[in-house]
This record gives C-alpha cells, sequence and structure tokens, in this order.
C-alpha cells in the first residue's frame, strides 16, 4: 500500500460552442475565476487541452492560458494534456505570441496614496464598464474594510477569504 496522497485535478478546455456562446474575455475570466477558487479549496492540478480549427474557441494556446494561471495562484500544478509538435517548432523563437488568448487578461498600476486608494478603486468600479473584479488585499481585515467602504460608496462588494498556505514560487 502506497502513502502517496491522492490528488484531485480539474481539466480546462476553454470551449465555447455556438449554441451557448458568450463573450470569449467574459469566458476566459469566468474560467480563472474558477480556477482561483479551485486552488482555495484545494485542488491540486490544472490540466489543459488544445484543440485547433473548431467554431467553438477550443482552447487554441495551452501555454499562454497555463502562464495567466500561474500569474493567479500560488501552488496548484499546471499540466498540459498533450502538445500538438506539428504546431508548436521547437527551433523557431518568437518576441510576440502567435495567438490573442492573453488579450483577455489586464492588468493596470496607479500610484496614489494609501489612503485614497479606496475612493480610487470606487471611481474606477463605478466609471469604467467592469461587471466583476478581483481585487487582494494584505489582510482579511483590510478585506472586510474595503468592502465596507465601498458599499458606503455605492459599489457592491464581497469579501472572500483564503488561506493561504505558502507563497513559495513554483516551475509550470
Amino acid at each position: 500500500m502506497s502513502n502517496q496522497k491522492l490528488r484531485f485535478g480539474l481539466w480546462y478546455d476553454f470551449r465555447n460552442p455556438p449554441q451557448w456562446q458568450r463573450d470569449n474575455t467574459e469566458l476566459y475570466h469566468a474560467c480563472f475565476d474558477q480556477i482561483v477558487r479551485a486552488e482555495d479549496l484545494g485542488f491540486d492540478d490544472i490540466w489543459l487541452s488544445e484543440h485547433h480549427f473548431l467554431e467553438d474557441c477550443y482552447s487554441p494556446s495551452m501555454l499562454a492560458i497555463g502562464c495567466a494561471i500561474a500569474a493567479r495562484t500560488r501552488k496548484v500544478d499546471i499540466g498540459t494534456s498533450v502538445l500538438l509538435l506539428p504546431l508548436h517548432d521547437p527551433v523557431r523563437v518568437e518576441v510576440t505570441p502567435p495567438a490573442s488568448t492573453v488579450d483577455a487578461i489586464e492588468q493596470s498600476a496607479m500610484f496614489v496614496h494609501k489612503a485614497d486608494k479606496w475612493r480610487l478603486l470606487a471611481e474606477l468600479l463605478r466609471t469604467r464598464d467592469v461587471e466583476q473584479a478581483i481585487v487582494f488585499t494584505r489582510t482579511k481585515h483590510g478585506a472586510n474594510k474595503l468592502v465596507k467602504k465601498l458599499g458606503q460608496s455605492g459599489v457592491e462588494a464581497q469579501a472572500l477569504h483564503a488561506v493561504v498556505r505558502s507563497l513559495k514560487p513554483r516551475r509550470i
């Protein structure tokens, strides 16, 4: 009998079939949010697959998606099921990606005094076309305080607390 821990993982293909079609950016963000939540719940692995030449946008770039997942998670292992070698030339080196999978990911930084951060966030959430946003705080208390301030300024918010076990970097 082995003493190895049983591992649990999820498989993502990022399919978007025509009969349930939704905006690809919305789909990718929903999947990324689900993956972060799965990590919080204790899942060990995230597996990705790719397929080409289909109308349902079946994950065309596992490596770019894997990088986007790695940027959002801390401890899950990220794996590819099968990488289609004829579509990945190990000799070719490119600076720009061949696909726009990562276009669904948006980041920005704004420098503001600490006391004004929540006001800026509230203003950005009110004035920009933001349906959902994830905001990270350093502590649970900070998250609860931010939710209260956003609520007072008319922005609906909820705090989601997670237990972070390790902040060690890992390879994908």
